[in-house]
């Protein structure tokens, strides 16, 4: 009865009302968004003002009844409804022509069913075959230009879609529709079908491309996570680690990561898919190449890349000494400084470590571990260790292969000590020689 007749006449029925009771009913219930009233209306109203009324728009009947999974329908809007309660049966119906057909001449609605019509000749083979989900959902806009998206049982509006998603993840809902819908642009065939043009969609058509691409990488830092905190400005972080804290500012997040070290909650690492994507979608500052390490799936790399996010953060925010997460973070740098060829390097790390922790400094925990000097010194040792070694090997490949004798190693050998001993000799005659001169 609201979609046949509206909300008002769907609420009020046949009731006899006070006119000025009439006047904001009919306003406030009005289904057009354009025409209902808002906070100017009802002050008007409130100081006596008389508006223009506002008379319901019923929904154009067709001559003849649309036939559909065993109900009969009349209007665009009920048959819509009906479709998107029954995705897989309106398929058939779409596809053959009965619809564009019902439309052009029992509803005499040229405009939809020429706009039906189109949607229905990209269905095909080849690279530009339209899905037949995405088929049915912009055949539902169509039919119902005012209704919310509708794709497999999901009904919203496309500035309802960020509180949708939150809701979902607080509860624990399913969020597969909602991600599938985001990743087949489902947004923008809305956008698609609107009667006029409005830059309020182009904008939101601007920020679900975005979120298309977030959910495409799929890496930490990205995926439906990121959609989420892009979506929802006054999101918390949901990470085990912050949710009692209720962090929605980033400068609350490493505080809150403190807190749960020291309650002795460091379960895994500290930037959890949650922690990273709420970093991504706050930090106004580049971390871009930290966020690239992190999601590296060499375990040495993406553990540097957290740690240097972390460090980034408290640097850039000016944030003091962080004891427990130093800590907590400290403890999961056995991959970094493994990295180190040195086993002297190595051991002054490990003592390097907890006095870097003692002082609750991420940063200074980065430079010691990240440092390029250091890298390249130990690079460099290493390759000239690994020369000496190889050279050994190949002396002693000779000999074992008889390409070089034990006879013809030991006169090299004395050769070489011979004239170690020559030299010096010389050096001591001639220091000698000196002495005795000045005397």
């Amino acid at each position: 009865m609201k979609v046949l007749q509206g909300s008002y006449t769907a609420l009020v029925g046949e009731e006899r009302l006070p006119l000025p009771m009439i006047e904001i009913l009919r306003g406030s219930l009005c289904d057009d968004p354009h025409e209902r009233w808002n906070n100017e209306s009802l002050d008007l109203w409130l100081s006596g003002r008389r508006l223009s009324p506002l008379v319901a728009k019923i929904e154009k009947r067709a001559a003849r009844d649309f036939t559909f999974n065993n109900g009969n329908y009349s209007t665009a809007r009920e048959l819509a409804i009906a479709m998107a309660l029954n995705w897989e049966a309106a398929v058939p119906y779409i596809i053959d022509g009965r619809l564009e057909l019902w439309l052009r001449r029992s509803l005499d609605n040229k405009d939809k069913a020429s706009a039906v019509g189109g949607v229905v000749g990209t269905v095909g083979t080849g690279d530009k075959r339209l899905p037949n989900d995405i088929l049915v959902a912009k055949i539902c806009m169509i039919l119902d230009s005012g209704a919310p998206i509708r794709y497999k049982g999901l009904s919203v509006m496309p500035d309802g879609i960020g509180s949708f998603l939150a809701l979902a993840m607080v509860e624990g809902g399913d969020i597969r529709i909602l991600a599938e819908a985001l990743m087949r642009e489902i947004p923008a065939v809305w956008f698609s079908t609107r009667d006029a043009y409005n830059p309020d969609n182009s904008v939101l058509e601007g920020v679900f491309r975005g979120q298309k691409a977030y959910l495409d990488r799929g890496s930490i830092g990205y995926g439906i996570e990121r959609v989420l905190y892009e979506l929802n400005e006054s999101m918390p972080c949901l990470s085990a680690a912050t949710v009692e804290d209720y962090v929605i500012e980033l400068r609350d997040l490493l505080p809150a990561l403190n807190g749960a070290a020291k309650k002795g909650e460091q379960k895994g690492w500290p930037v959890d898919r949650h922690v990273a994507a709420f970093i991504a979608a706050r930090a106004n500052f580049e971390i871009d190449r930290q966020m690239l390490d992190l999601a590296s799936p060499d375990p040495t790399r993406s553990c540097m890349g957290m740690l240097n996010l972390l460090a980034v953060i408290q640097w850039r925010l000016g944030q003091g000494a962080l004891y427990g997460l130093a800590g907590w973070v400290g403890g999961l740098m056995h991959p970094a400084i493994n990295t180190f060829h040195s086993r002297e390097k190595r051991k002054t790390l490990e003592k390097e470590i907890p006095r870097m922790v003692r002082e609750g400094s991420l940063v200074e925990l980065s430079r010691l571990l990240d440092s390029a000097e250091d890298h390249h010194v130990d690079d460099a040792g290493f390759a000239e260790a690994r020369q000496a070694w190889l050279a050994a090997q190949k002396e002693i490949h000779d000999i074992e292969t008889g390409k070089v004798s034990y006879h013809d190693k030991a006169m090299q050998l004395a050769q070489q000590t011979a004239a170690l001993v020559s030299v010096t000799i010389s050096f001591i005659t001639v220091t000698l020689l000196l002495i005795a001169k000045v005397l």
